[in-house]
């Protein structure tokens, strides 16, 4: 049995003749990084690799980086690193 027909999905309309954007933010570098983020990968990787066993053309995206240069401002002000 395969994915499509453990969960019955068949007879429906998957996969779609579009592509599928799937995308979750990214991490901001304010803090260590902690369990709580992966509430936010886990649920978005999860569902995109549901979509692709489906066999549905899923781009998989986490988020944009628009405040990058402020965080690697910050940190060298701090004597920092921005990189992790």
């Amino acid at each position: 049995m395969g994915v499509a027909e453990k969960f019955n999905i068949a007879n429906s309309h998957f996969p779609l003749e579009k592509k599928v954007l799937v995308t979750c933010a990214l991490p901001y570098s304010n803090g260590p990084f902690h369990i709580a983020h992966l509430r936010t990968y886990i649920p978005g990787d999860t569902f995109v690799r549901f979509l692709r066993k489906i066999g549905q053309d899923t781009a998989f995206v986490c988020g944009s980086d628009e405040h990058g240069v402020a965080i690697t401002f910050a940190a060298e002000k701090e004597g920092g690193s921005s990189r992790i």
